[in-house]
């Protein structure tokens, strides 16, 4: 709570508000002198542009802001010269919460060559010269793959399959790509 020196200067200043707003003189003065005075001491005070040339294009405007900063001294005097409180539990912002569930799964199920082989040999889209091809290069494929030989061999090893897969299309790319992951292992 403010003193009473406080309270008793900004009754003051309503008054002093109210004489200039019915005399029209020394309202420029009056209203640079409460802002100077009150808007470093309330939260609440009004926002007052403080502009030589609107006041000169518009005259009635300082006027129009001292009757504001007089409504504001009132309240403030009615509230003892206390800024108003107001519950500070509640948020005066904007929360934004953003929830973001991202899961990706990458299933690859690494095939037998033996599975390969019959899934092979069960397509009937392929002729039959095609598919006696796939099946020996999945033999091939195989025997690079159980070597003994280190991964990088393995992998030298296995880039002419790796290059005939790409240039047989989708179907015989995506049976083999199971096979070819073995080479990783």
């Amino acid at each position: 709570m403010k003193n009473n020196d406080f309270i008793q200067m900004v009754s003051e200043d309503i008054k002093r508000c109210e004489e200039a707003i019915s005399s029209g003189q020394n309202v420029n003065s009056l209203l640079n002198e409460l802002v100077g005075k009150y808007s470093k001491v309330s939260l609440n005070f009004p926002d007052i542009e403080m502009n030589a040339l609107l006041f000169r294009m518009h005259p009635n405007v300082p006027k129009e802001n001292l009757q504001t900063i007089q409504g504001f001294l009132k309240a403030y005097l009615l509230n003892n010269c206390e800024d108003y409180r107001f519950d500070d539990t509640k948020s005066t912002g904007i929360n934004v919460i953003t929830n973001i569930n991202n899961s990706n799964e990458n299933n690859v199920r690494i095939e037998s060559f033996s599975e390969v082989k019959n899934k092979v040999e069960n397509m009937t889209s392929l002729p039959d010269g095609e598919i006696e091809e796939i099946l020996s290069k999945i033999t091939e494929l195989e025997d690079i793959v159980n070597s003994s030989e280190r991964k990088s061999k393995k992998w030298s090893k296995a880039t002419d399959i790796i290059k005939w897969v790409a240039d047989k299309g989708i179907d015989v790319g995506l049976t083999l790509l199971p096979l070819i992951l073995k080479l990783g292992e």
